[in-house]
């Protein structure tokens, strides 16, 4: 008899090992995806507002529609206008500039840069450069600002304020602040959700587990209205087996080293092997 108790035994604590691994690795498997999925949020959420955002800032891509019965604003408003033009080192260079601006007999700015690459900052860095019409590029070897125009000179290039950010791979705009506001609102909502993430399925129903092996006189309900009368709220987690466990609530603390006195004082009464207490695991928290 002795011999088939304790074959018996051997088997119950077996089986609770191997409950207990194969609940191990279901929360190990749980806490994975939800790591995973958290960290997808931020990323996704990004993604998500860049494509449903439109952000329209007037621009070198973006213009204003004008109705085709008024005229366009840059003729109602010239002097809200610019033209640009490079070098502007070279007297000749700005006297044809303020010819051409003389014929067009419209009173729009003429704004000159020494270099392409100057022109290229101004309309990159500088909020001005929305209102810049066009920008001429003239391309002579020029030694000194005295110098005439060539006989045979490689000619000018007439861009629109489009066309001169080809050259280069265009900048972000600092006085866009649009994909900053996506950027901070995106990341405090995400944060928002990690939180209600963390406060739902780690705190919410949360609390401890108390497990304990029973003898073949143990007496169950007994050992429930103990417990039940330290903490009303107590669950029965398992009841399979040589093992029988509840869960505690987390608001009941207070009340657990009575509970567990209470437990150690009847433990032979109550049949009871041996008991003890944790933390309420993932898997658990994820099936309540």
């Amino acid at each position: 008899m002795n011999c088939r108790k304790m074959d018996l035994l051997t088997l119950n604590q077996f089986s609770v090992l191997l409950w207990k691994n194969f609940t191990l690795k279901r929360r190990q498997f749980f806490t994975s995806t939800l790591e995973v999925l958290t960290a997808l949020v931020f990323p996704v959420m990004i993604l998500l507002f860049r494509t449903l955002t439109a952000i329209k800032v007037v621009g070198p891509y973006n213009y204003t529609s004008h109705p085709i019965n008024t005229l366009p604003s840059y003729l109602k408003n010239p002097e809200e206008w610019e033209l640009t033009y490079v070098p502007s080192n070279i007297d000749v260079v700005t006297e044809i500039t303020e010819n051409m601006k003389r014929n067009l007999n419209i009173s729009v700015k003429v704004q000159g840069f020494t270099s392409e690459m100057e022109l290229e900052k101004y309309i990159k860095y500088d909020y001005g450069s929305r209102k810049v019409l066009a920008a001429i590029i003239f391309y002579c070897n020029f030694k000194s600002s005295s110098d005439p125009l060539p006989l045979e000179d490689q000619g000018m290039q007439i861009m629109m304020m489009e066309e001169v950010l080809i050259f280069s791979e265009p900048i972000f705009r600092f006085s866009d602040c649009s994909f900053i506001f996506v950027f901070l609102m995106c990341y405090a909502i995400a944060s928002i959700f990690f939180a209600f993430m963390v406060s739902t399925f780690f705190n919410k129903g949360a609390g401890y587990q108390i497990v304990m092996e029973k003898e073949s006189h143990c007496d169950v309900e007994k050992i429930s209205a103990i417990i039940h009368s330290h903490i009303p709220d107590a669950t029965v987690e398992n009841f399979t087996g040589a093992e029988l466990s509840f869960i505690l609530p987390k608001e009941y603390t207070q009340r657990f080293e009575a509970l567990v006195n209470d437990l150690e004082n009847k433990q032979k009464e109550l049949g009871i092997a041996n008991f003890g207490a944790s933390i309420t695991t993932m898997e658990e928290v994820f099936i309540k």
